[in-house]
């Protein structure tokens, strides 16, 4: 005998947040370059980047571009292409929001789309009495 489950994960399992944090890093240029040119870029260069929260913690953030959902009780979120950014190195953290399912719209058949173009152009109904 079969018998299935519907693994059901509860909202909080599953809601994860959209995460913006501005920092500063190293850079490096691989051309020659003169006293001045050197003094003009001695400073960290700022970024901004952008993802799902990981995780935020005093050692750091982790953002990630990618989140795979649970396949079963078994498994665990996964999360694919991540960034770990060191606490030191955060000017600023900026919370983007929950990621919220966006409603679709109805999609017109063919036969609407033709009869919105022709009430467009001036043409009526015409009835049969």
């Amino acid at each position: 005998m079969l018998v299935y489950e519907k693994h059901a994960h509860t909202k909080a399992d599953i809601m994860h947040k959209l995460h913006v944090v501005k920092w500063r890093d190293a850079h490096g240029i691989k051309t020659e370059a003169g006293k001045g040119e050197v003094l003009a870029v001695h400073k960290p260069a700022i970024y901004w980047s952008a993802g799902i929260l990981v995780l935020s913690d005093e050692r750091g953030v982790t953002l990630a571009s990618d989140l795979g959902m649970p396949l079963g009780d078994d498994y665990e979120t996964t999360y694919r292409t991540r960034t770990f950014i060191p606490r030191v190195l955060i000017d600023d953290e900026y919370d983007a929001g929950a990621l919220i399912r966006r409603k679709r719209k109805a999609v017109k058949d063919e036969l609407g789309v033709l009869q919105d173009r022709l009430r467009d152009e001036g043409w009526k109904p015409v009835t049969d009495e």
